[in-house]
């Protein structure tokens, strides 16, 4: 089995983003996934009062889009 030598650093703090913002940018990129992520995000968000893990939800939906080429 593949095991690593030491394990990932883990990511910086994600920023505090605007869920509003975030979800139009994605759904201006197209892509249905991504479009799915940042729904999830929108729900993490709304369950989590204290935002502890929506700014990391938001910023993985960002990512998504940044990996996943937009629809044409």
């Amino acid at each position: 089995a593949y095991t690593p030598a030491s394990a990932a650093p883990p990511p910086d703090a994600a920023p505090r983003q605007d869920p509003g913002e975030v979800f139009a940018r994605v759904t201006a990129h197209g892509d249905e996934h991504a479009i799915k992520l940042a729904d999830t995000a929108l729900d993490v968000a709304a369950w989590d009062a204290e935002q502890r893990g929506a700014d990391a939800a938001f910023a993985a939906a960002l990512r998504a889009m940044e990996l996943i080429d937009p629809t044409a």
